[in-house]
């Protein structure tokens, strides 16, 4: 029989977890997440929550194999329109022509990436959800955007979302942050997150060992269309992961030198290609925030030394007059919480070219202690 406090309890967490969306969860004071054996304090919030030890134990799979609890935040609607309602296509196109697409210092000069990427499909509305696009050679692809309508008047900063195994574009709620996210739509920009091609066994070609440029095609479309539609802040344009995700945002620095500013690979690694990636823009010193899990973080058990594999990043990028960060947080194959808010941080301290970076003569508070230059 169940006595009237465990009934009590029982309608008092059936009632608290539909107020916050969880789906597992208990009286004893924890909150576990589905698809994860992890349990977290009673007051953390969902953008703060550690994601569980990526698929170590899986019988086969991807090296950059992960599983955490999917979220679920669809997002409201939010239509970004060509103009005001009431202009005309001729005075509207003018107003285009003469919107700035990178970020003007007061004198009116605009410094930022020049050889952006061009339009080569349709571009669609940008609108907070689900999102299609077209790149010429790839076909249809979905991608997940987060966006307010301050777009429409200001130019913000564009970071790519990119999903490690097992999660999916929901999880940049988590990895990117709430409260990220919600400052970069307050600034105009966007927080966009690639659906993998749906055909593949594991997100991205890069990690079913598939040396093919479609999931960076894909990234070059978004951009030309944000440019194109909205306008972004070019000088601002970064790429966060973990796992698989961590690959791309990592590749990206070198394959997409020519407009990233910032990464933050997470567990991630560069692939030992033949022929080598170019590096697309000797001339713009990127910046990256480099997180691994210590002794742990390995898949599977024995294989992929993920520790060595961040310090292969952070070479690649200072060996290219670059600055990096190198973060062992000694928690395994996980997003830990205090890199989320400092991600972001050192996003808004590094856009475009930042040399020298401004942590050049030492580790502000705002990172984590367990963060260090690496030379």
């Amino acid at each position: 029989m169940i006595n009237s406090r465990q009934r009590l309890c029982f309608f008092a967490t059936l009632l608290w977890l539909f107020a916050v969306g969880f789906k597992g969860g208990s009286c004893d004071g924890t909150l576990v997440l589905p698809h994860d054996n992890v349990t977290h304090d009673r007051g953390v919030t969902h953008d703060q929550v550690d994601d569980a030890a990526v698929g170590r134990d899986r019988g086969r799979g991807s090296p950059f194999d992960g599983k955490v609890a999917n979220a679920s935040d669809a997002g409201e609607t939010i239509a970004v329109p060509a103009g005001d309602a009431g202009t005309d296509g001729a005075e509207q196109e003018r107003q285009n022509d003469e919107r700035p697409q990178g970020r003007n210092d007061d004198s009116g000069r605009s410094d930022g990436p020049t050889n952006l990427p061009k339009v080569t499909g349709t571009c669609p509305e940008f609108r907070a959800g689900d999102v299609t696009f077209s790149p010429k050679g790839v076909g249809q692809r979905r991608a997940r955007i987060w966006i307010g309508p301050e777009a429409q008047a200001k130019d913000g900063p564009l970071i790519f979302y990119w999903q490690g195994t097992g999660m999916s574009p929901n999880n940049a709620t988590w990895h990117v942050g709430r409260k990220a996210i919600d400052e970069v739509t307050s600034m105009g920009g966007m927080v966009v997150a690639p659906y993998p091609d749906p055909s593949l066994e594991f997100p991205w070609f890069l990690s079913n060992g598939r040396n093919v440029p479609d999931d960076f095609l894909l990234a070059d479309e978004i951009l030309a269309c944000a440019i194109e539609t909205v306008g972004i802040d070019i000088r601002r344009i970064h790429a966060t992961g973990i796992s698989a995700g961590g690959l791309m945002s990592a590749e990206m620095l070198i394959r997409r030198a020519n407009y990233m500013a910032s990464a933050a690979p997470q567990s991630g690694a560069i692939g030992a290609w033949t022929p080598k990636p170019v590096n697309a823009e000797p001339s713009n010193k990127t910046s990256a925030i480099v997180f691994h899990g210590g002794a742990g973080d390995r898949w599977p058990s024995g294989g992929l030394d993920y520790p060595q594999e961040a310090v292969k990043i952070a070479d690649e990028i200072v060996g290219n007059g670059g600055f990096a960060l190198l973060c062992n947080h000694n928690g395994g194959h996980r997003v830990p919480m205090d890199a989320i808010d400092a991600i972001w941080q050192f996003f808004k301290d590094h856009p475009w070219n930042t040399s020298p970076s401004p942590y050049a003569k030492g580790v502000p508070n705002s990172m984590p202690e367990y963060c260090r230059i690496h030379r």
